[in-house]
């Protein structure tokens, strides 16, 4: 995960969205509190599936971003 996010920001993406789940159950869905805590804001409320956004061009620092992101994802397998 961690060459992913790394690749995305050198391929110039600007964002990066996924889906979060608040009522996280294990489910292929990340939950909504570990992609708060890794810089990703809602940008449309849902009950439970909000999607999610992290912004990389207003980030100071979205390789370091994106690296907890996937240093977290690789710490939960």
């Amino acid at each position: 995960m961690h060459e992913v996010a790394r690749d995305l920001v050198d391929r110039g993406y600007r964002a990066v969205e996924a889906v979060g789940d608040r009522a996280f159950d294990e489910s292929w869905v990340l939950p909504t509190t570990f992609l708060g805590a890794n810089g990703f804001a809602v940008v449309y409320d849902d009950d439970r599936y909000p999607l999610m956004r992290l912004d990389l061009h207003t980030s100071a620092e979205p390789r370091r971003q994106l690296a907890r992101a996937a240093a977290g994802l690789a710490s939960s397998d």
